[in-house]
């Protein structure tokens, strides 16, 4: 039964088809034409426009990733790779790169701190003392998946250390303009002397100041500066990064730190 009436859905589903070829032919053959390979293009174009956004997409938020956990100038600082590492190395929770995670079956990985966020323990939801006989293992859901696993099924997973260093890396102040690329452990030594990095206030020792703004807050900080009485003037030497005594004339009195 089901047979005949496909059958005739079919047909008229092809009668349908003819009437519609019938009025296309009706029409100018030419303007067809240009409206049919016009749709075609505007698909196509469509097509590849998202395609490459979506790779570009997926290539920035896989190949940046925080680093924790081991002792390195770049500890804490958002590194990007020329190519991105494999799952077995980055936490799918929080996308860092800790030196000691747990493998998932699905062979994702989460860090330590994810494991705890992530970790649901049955046995509170059915009760201890559950006599259904019931299996209540611990679960751990994979935030990549959205699958429980079973807590007991994680593996323990050390970072290799030297051959995270071999990968291809940026520096980290690429953002500030630092072309420097290569092995990560070449970029772990050029770091600190990184010309395109914050400088350093040498009287606060605070590196987190950008470029632009290091003179203005060295003037606020002057706990080196040294003021001498002249005339009810308050003349201020201060001691900028550079090493080079600036004098200042100021018509106000000043507090020293």
């Amino acid at each position: 039964m089901m047979v005949i009436v496909t059958a005739k859905k079919s047909l008229n589903t092809a009668a349908a088809d003819d009437v519609a070829q019938a009025s296309e032919a009706s029409t100018n053959p030419t303007e067809r034409i240009t409206a049919k390979e016009d749709g075609t293009r505007r698909k196509s174009e469509t097509q590849a426009g998202v395609t490459q956004s979506n790779v570009d997409a997926a290539i920035a938020n896989t190949s940046d990733y925080c680093t924790i956990g081991f002792e390195s100038p770049l500890r804490g600082q958002c590194l990007q790779f020329a190519q991105p590492l494999p799952n077995i190395r980055v936490c799918c929770g929080c996308r860092f790169l800790p030196d000691k995670s747990f493998m998932l079956p699905c062979s994702h990985t989460l860090c330590v701190s994810c494991c705890e966020i992530y970790f649901i323990d049955t046995r509170r939801l059915t009760g201890y003392d559950d006599a259904s006989g019931e299996d209540s293992t611990p679960i751990v859901w994979c935030p990549e998946d959205g699958v429980p696993r079973a807590a007991s099924d994680l593996q323990f997973v050390a970072l290799n250390l030297e051959q995270v260093r071999g990968e291809i890396a940026f520096c980290v102040n690429s953002v500030s303009g630092c072309p420097f690329k290569a092995e990560l452990r070449h970029v772990e030594q050029h770091y600190p002397t990184c010309a395109f990095g914050n400088p350093i206030c040498e009287s606060c020792r605070r590196s987190d100041i950008p470029a632009s703004g290091i003179l203005f807050h060295t003037f606020l900080c002057m706990p080196t500066a040294v003021a001498c009485y002249s005339a009810r003037l308050y003349r201020i030497l201060i001691l900028w990064p550079t090493r080079a005594p600036i004098s200042i004339t100021c018509t106000l009195k000043i507090g020293l730190q």
